[in-house]
């Protein structure tokens, strides 16, 4: 009953921020200030502090981007043309399709 209750609340935010989105406009501000509503009220950030999972804020001030050769030592040849070169991965294919585990999900 709570889970039902709390994918209900989930699917009613995402919701909301979609028709926000949409009424308002795509303005960057609307959708950043929109966005930050969205995050909190998911429970994601919430989650990751129970499970003490780092979050690196996208404006974190000691943040340093690693070299473009570690970034090619530390991730897999796709994720790294995903994530540095703004590449696409083939739909339904890959480690986490059709994955039933507990968590968050992206």
């Amino acid at each position: 009953m709570i889970v039902e209750v709390k994918n209900i609340f989930i699917l009613f935010i995402i919701s909301l921020f979609f028709i926000c989105v949409v009424v308002s406009g795509y303005r960057q501000e609307n959708i950043t200030i929109k966005y930050e509503l969205y995050r909190t009220g998911s429970g994601r950030d919430a989650y990751l502090k129970l499970k003490r999972v780092n979050i690196m804020e996208p404006n974190d001030k000691n943040y340093n981007k690693p070299s473009e050769e570690e970034l090619q030592n530390l991730l897999t040849p796709l994720q790294y043309k995903v994530t540095q070169e703004n590449g696409t991965e083939r739909a339904f294919d890959n480690e986490f399709w059709d994955n039933k585990k507990e968590g968050i999900t992206a």
